[in-house]
């Protein structure tokens, strides 16, 4: 099957199921990942006076990434810039050491409330978020650099709670997002001549219990 046609079949499934796991933390080693849920919509010409859209989820960029068992979430560490993949509690793969998605943010902004450990604390802070996506592991939007590919930009806000600290243990909740990304991209089967206009979002949150 067509990686169009991958994209679009799997786009509503790919949605939802991450939708409904955002909630879902996971605590690996003491270390916090949050779930995270990606799209990139590109438009392109479909024929003589047509241009479509089609949209690129989470589920897709595992899919074109690697053979990842259902179930397998990307997920990022609110204290780190990379991104995971993520199974039963167990890290499968780095995808940003291995150079497939990058996830840099530039805080402009931030604000802070409470004393932890001895109370409860809010962090909160904005900025730009740069989110770019290489399906071969190469930094290049043109073919034969990868068959898909997207550099998005834009604002992003971010806040974490952590709980006072209690026989040593304290929850701790963390929520971020964009909903107004842009940039471009390149798909080899929805155009293999030129780059595409892209945007898109990206949107997590979850908590756990960690050890002081």
């Amino acid at each position: 099957m067509k990686l169009t046609q991958k994209m679009m079949c799997a786009m509503a499934a790919g949605a939802m199921a991450f939708a409904a796991r955002q909630a879902q933390a996971v605590v690996i080693d003491n270390v916090f990942y949050v779930p995270v849920n990606i799209t990139a919509t590109a438009s392109y010409v479909a024929g003589a006076g047509q241009i479509q859209q089609t949209t690129v989820t989470s589920k897709n960029i595992l899919n074109s990434t690697g053979n990842y068992p259902s179930g397998t979430m990307l997920a990022v560490n609110p204290n780190g810039d990379h991104v995971y993949a993520i199974h039963d509690g167990a890290i499968l793969d780095d995808l940003t050491a291995e150079g497939y998605i990058y996830f840099t943010t530039a805080e402009y902004i931030n604000t802070s409330a409470g004393s932890f450990p001895s109370t409860a604390s809010t962090y909160s802070e904005a900025g730009i978020v740069t989110l770019d996506y290489y399906s071969d592991g190469n930094s290049g939007i043109d073919f034969p650099d990868n068959a898909l590919a997207f550099e998005l930009t834009g604002a992003y806000a971010w806040s974490t709670t952590s709980l006072a600290v209690t026989s040593g243990y304290y929850h701790v909740s963390s929520k971020f997002g964009s909903s107004s990304l842009g940039g471009y991209g390149y798909a080899l089967d929805l155009d293999p001549n030129n780059q595409l206009p892209m945007s898109g979002g990206y949107s997590g949150s979850g908590s756990g219990k960690l050890a002081e």
